[in-house]
Order: structure tokens, then C-alpha cells, then sequence
């Protein structure tokens, strides 16, 4: 017999959600857009001052004079950098401002269509963690990792680019360790992304009781229970404390094995570039000396290259994936349901059958009364 593979309820919700927050996404791609220009420009500011500071630093040691450009330069670039990097997280703040100014404006909308029926979202208190902290958690996601996800695309690329006509050995170190980074990313964040969900549950749980007790403490005071329901709040809060950390410990794991790949990938360069300095390692750089300045440009360049996949790994864990569900189900809870739905058709067609049985019955009786 033939079986069909059912697909998962929670892949499938996760899709939804992803394709909902899309469109939201698409009235401030502008914003999100420019702020990916701006940090991809603020890497091309940085790789002008690592040039001009490894220039000024082979001077010093003997390589000869620099010129008042050349510190000209490096002030620029410092300052363009930081400019520019105010510039990327204005955009994506303003972008994350109003994706969630929108996305709260249409939960209150379908709380208030609901009315009384709300409660077939959650309780009150779970419904208050919606509309204000799940909103808020789009933040990460928004304003972070969206453009950092672009920008650690092109950055390191951009970067090998760099390096890759100064010595091929270096760029072939830096290409076969970048991609370790967001591969042990994902195998990390799958386990923080499982208790992130059973996070972003308790804390539901934990508003509903603190509602529910604020509500029922009249009623508790009256029956002498204030401690039976000071003790299920402090239990709830409990749980959420432990929950939070194990989260926490999830994500501190994740950044120390992105930091150990990192910190690996930069000592095989350094280690590099100092046995070619010493004359103890020829190959790599086309078969020419290597210079003082092209070794601290490259030198500089290696955490570079790194620091947008660290900082993608850092910022995986604050785009909350597990909490557009909830937002979207308390929306599509405020449609209008049709009147005769699948579980009462069979209502529908005994009344039906009623109405037309009562419309005969008049005609019936008065012939069977004749006979």
C-alpha cells in the first residue's frame, strides 16, 4: 500500500513564518540593502588603513620614508570606517524599527478583531509576550543578521581577493578555514535553536500564571492560597531561569568553537608569513621575497576575513526563528471562520434535512385527513 511522507508540522510552520516576515521585509529592503553596502564599504576603508599602517610600520623598520599621504590616508580610512559602520547600523535599526512597529500593529489589530474569543490564541499573559517581547526579538534578526548574512559573503571574498596577488599559500589558508566557521555554525545552533523554542515557551507560560495570579489574588486572599500561588510563580520562574541557561550555555559554546577556528585559521597565516620572513619557507609568494609591508597586510587582513563569519555566528543565535510561528498564529486566529466547517457538516446537513421535512409536512397531512 502505498504510504505518503507527511511533512513536518514544525518544518512546515517555519516556512510560513519565513514567508510572512519575507513580506514584511520587502517595504524595507532600501534600508536593508544600504546597510550591506555600507559594511561592505567599511571592509574596503579597513583594508586602506591596514595598507597604509603596514607602509608606515616597514618605514620604521628600515624600509624607508613615507610620505604625509600616506598618514593622510590612514586618518581616512579610520574615520571612514567608523562612519560607515555608524551608517550600517542606523540603517539596519531603522529597517528593524519599522518591521516591528508594523508587526506589533497588526497583533493588537487581530486581538482586537477577536475580542472575548482571543483565548483560543493563550492566555492573556501569553498573548502580552506576543505583542512585546516576541515582537522585539525580531530585532536580531531585522537589524543584524539579515545584512550580516550578505555581508559575510562578500567580505571575505573580497578579502581573498586582496590577498590572493600577494601570496597564494595565505589565500589558500584563508579558503580552506573560512568555511569551517559557519559549518560548525550550524551544528552548534541547531541545539540552541531547540531550546531557544522551549525558552520562548516558558517565558509564555510564565506571563500567563503572573496574569492569572494578579487576577485570581482577590479570590486567594479570601480562601488563604496567596502561598499556593506564590509557590506555582516561583516554580514557573524557576523553570525559565533554567531554560535561559541552557540557552546561554549553548550559545557561549557556540562562539568558543567559531573563536578556536578563527584563532587557528590566523596563527597558520602568522606562522606563514614568519618563516618566509626568516628565509625558512620560500614557497607561496610566486617565487619573490616577501616584503615586510605585504606580510602585515596580509597579517592584518587574516582577522578580517574572519570577523564576519564570527560576528554571523554571534548574531545566529539572536534571530529567533522559533518565535514567528507564534506571532503568526495569533493573527490568522483572528480570520474569520466560515459557518459550516468541516467538523459540523454533518450539523449542517441534519438541519437541512429538518427545515425541508417541516416545509412537507404541511402538504402531507391534510391529504392523509381527506382519506
Amino acid at each position: 500500500m502505498p504510504t505518503t511522507n507527511s511533512p513536518d508540522p514544525r518544518v512546515a510552520a517555519q516556512t510560513a513564518a519565513q514567508r510572512w516576515l519575507d513580506a514584511r521585509l520587502r517595504a524595507v529592503r532600501g534600508g536593508l540593502f544600504a546597510a550591506v553596502a555600507a559594511g561592505t564599504a567599511a571592509t574596503l576603508a579597513y583594508a586602506a588603513f591596514a595598507a597604509a599602517l603596514a607602509a608606515i610600520v616597514a618605514s620604521w623598520a628600515g624600509a624607508g620614508p613615507v610620505g604625509a599621504g600616506t598618514w593622510v590616508a590612514l586618518g581616512l580610512a579610520l574615520v571612514a570606517r567608523s562612519a560607515l559602520s555608524a551608517l550600517r547600523d542606523a540603517c539596519g535599526a531603522r529597517a528593524s524599527l519599522s518591521v516591528r512597529a508594523q508587526a506589533r500593529g497588526e497583533v493588537l489589530d487581530a486581538l482586537q478583531r477577536l475580542g472575548p474569543l482571543r483565548h483560543r490564541s493563550g492566555d492573556d499573559g501569553a498573548l502580552a509576550t506576543v505583542a512585546v517581547e516576541q515582537v522585539d526579538a525580531l530585532d536580531g534578526y531585522v537589524a543584524r543578521y539579515w545584512p550580516q548574512r550578505s555581508i559575510a559573503v562578500f567580505v571575505p571574498l573580497l578579502l581573498w581577493a586582496l590577498v590572493l596577488p600577494r601570496s597564494w599559500l595565505a589565500a589558500l589558508l584563508l579558503l580552506a578555514t573560512a568555511p569551517l566557521i559557519p559549518l560548525f555554525m550550524l551544528l552548534v545552533g541547531r541545539g540552541a535553536a531547540r531550546a531557544s523554542e522551549a525558552q520562548a515557551g516558558a517565558l509564555g507560560r510564565l506571563g500567563a500564571q503572573f496574569l492569572d495570579l494578579l487576577r485570581g489574588l482577590p479570590t486567594l486572599r479570601l480562601l488563604g492560597a496567596t502561598g499556593r500561588g506564590a509557590a506555582r510563580l516561583s516554580a514557573a520562574a524557576e523553570d525559565y531561569r533554567r531554560r535561559m541557561l541552557a540557552v546561554l550555555r549553548l550559545a557561549f559554546l557556540s562562539s568558543a568553537v567559531l573563536e578556536l577556528f578563527a584563532s587557528i585559521g590566523i596563527a597558520l597565516v602568522a606562522l606563514y608569513l614568519g618563516l618566509a620572513l626568516l628565509g625558512r619557507f620560500d614557497v607561496g609568494h610566486y617565487g619573490l621575497p616577501l616584503r615586510l609591508d605585504t606580510a602585515l597586510f596580509v597579517l592584518l587582513l587574516a582577522p578580517e576575513c574572519y570577523a564576519p563569519l564570527r560576528q554571523l555566528g554571534a548574531d545566529y543565535h539572536a534571530r529567533a526563528p522559533m518565535r514567528w510561528p507564534r506571532l503568526r498564529r495569533s493573527m490568522r486566529s483572528a480570520r474569520p471562520r466560515r459557518r459550516c466547517e468541516r467538523p459540523a457538516r454533518r450539523r449542517c446537513r441534519m438541519t437541512r434535512r429538518r427545515r425541508s421535512n417541516s416545509m412537507r409536512s404541511p402538504c402531507v397531512m391534510p391529504t392523509a385527513a381527506l382519506r
